[in-house]
């Protein structure tokens, strides 16, 4: 499954106006008013008020976020040098990607190539789970009294638990991120806010998904989809992926059929449903006409073209296999595998003729001839595939191999003795096991 955006309706923590003074954060203050809070919840007359765990919550709240007051996504490096003071500057790999890590007193931070700060990691740590104990204080504070004034609080503790969220999926820590949209989410379920966020309960069913927790990955999809939230039908194949992941074949097969019937246009869910058939999930002609209605939709989707050609090789039609996975190889003129996958086609169909012709009995030499031409021209048809497939991946033995062993059988043919002369010591120079 391909990782995409996180489709979230954020509120960012964003400054409007950066200090000229580096940013101090009162570390002993802060554990003061912490150790304050801890004891005047022991105290009878104290902790029966609404105000004491109003101002419980807001000084975890301070806890949680004051190492950080002031930073946002998109924050130029010099100004958070202005901010926060000189950084430790060093490279850093995240995923994919390329950063500058800025290691300032209190935080970590990571640049992009423009000088813009991405994500960030809290360094300081002035209490333990400091956001969690600032919700419980303020739903205690709405418990003793509704009119308890905790709203913007607990909008401030959810717009803290979104950032923390998007910096552990910019950090590719997605089980981490999943747990944080949830408990955006839950919090904004919360009387005092009483509003449902789809955007933040669908993100955390499918960062669940992306850490591969399925159980949890379906859990939360499924509360998005009942609230209405299915993302143009893409949670259908999230979900199908999950149940796929747990062996529920049965559940990944329906939400697969549910998620068609609603969005028939929806190529991901014709695409994961190709694989389901092609892997054993059922009878393969059931999907040929659901696939061909999709390729209508969309000719130039090289995934369902190659999905059907799974589907007719395995039912056992070489030819409109052959012909699916020429369609693809020529929507993916750079992709290895499209152009390897029809050379072994066409080697396929070669030797399942061969072990024809060689069961038949003959009336003359000549009938045995055209016979063995007419598997010569199939197993002919792999070089052109396989050498593209070649020029794309010099390293991939199993390529040379296939090259060396047909031009071995037709080395009669004009030019297929230097072929097979060739590709017979790049093999016997090669590694022998697929290239990484």
């Amino acid at each position: 499954m391909k990782r995409t955006l996180v489709m979230a309706a954020m509120a960012l923590l964003v400054s409007a106006t950066v200090a000229q003074a580096q940013m101090k954060v009162d570390e002993e203050g802060i554990k003061k008013k912490l150790a304050k809070s801890d004891a005047d919840i022991q105290n009878p007359k104290k902790n029966a008020k609404p105000a004491t765990w109003i101002t419980r919550g807001k000084a975890y709240y301070e806890a949680a976020t004051a190492p950080t007051a002031g930073l946002y996504a998109g924050m130029d490096e010099k100004a958070a040098t202005i901010m926060f003071g000189k950084p430790k500057t060093s490279p850093k790999q995240i995923g994919d990607v390329n950063y500058k890590s800025l290691r300032f007193p209190y935080f970590r931070a990571y640049a992009d190539d423009k000088g813009q700060i991405v994500m960030w990691e809290q360094t300081l740590k002035l209490a333990e789970n400091p956001l969690g104990t600032a919700y419980e204080a303020y739903a205690k504070a709405y418990e003793m009294d509704k009119n308890a004034k905790v709203k913007d609080d607990m909008e401030a503790l959810v717009n803290a638990y979104k950032q923390d969220a998007q910096n552990a999926y910019s950090l590719v820590k997605y089980k981490n991120a999943a747990s944080l949209f949830r408990k955006a989410y839950d919090i904004e379920k919360h009387p005092a806010l009483n509003r449902i966020d789809t955007a933040a309960i669908f993100n955390a069913g499918y960062l669940y998904t992306m850490a591969n927790d399925y159980k949890n990955g379906a859990k939360n999809l499924k509360v998005a989809k009942d609230l209405g939230y299915e993302n143009n039908g893409d949670i259908y194949y999230l979900m199908y992926y999950c149940y796929n992941g747990m062996k529920d074949t049965v559940n990944a097969k329906q939400i697969l059929l549910d998620g068609l019937a609603k969005y028939p246009k929806n190529t991901n869910i014709v695409t994961y449903l190709l694989s389901f058939y092609a892997n054993g999930g059922g009878d393969p002609q059931e999907i040929i006409p659901i696939v061909q209605k999709s390729i209508e939709n969309d000719p130039k989707n090289p995934d369902l073209w190659s999905g059907l050609g799974r589907i007719y090789d395995k039912l056992g039609q070489p030819d409109k296999s052959i012909e699916a996975f020429a369609k693809a190889a020529e929507l993916m003129p750079k992709d290895f595998g499209a152009h390897f996958n029809l050379g072994l086609l066409y080697i396929k169909k070669g030797d399942e003729m061969n072990k024809e012709m060689n069961a038949r009995q003959y009336d003359s030499q000549n009938e045995y001839n055209e016979a063995l031409a007419a598997v010569n021209a199939v197993y002919a048809k792999s070089i052109a595939p396989l050498e593209l497939a070649l020029e794309l991946n010099p390293k991939e033995p199993a390529t040379v191999e296939l090259l060396k062993n047909v031009c071995f059988r037709l080395r009669d043919e004009p030019g297929i003795m230097e072929k097979y002369n060739k590709y017979n010591e790049m093999f016997k120079n090669m590694p022998q096991q697929p290239a990484q």
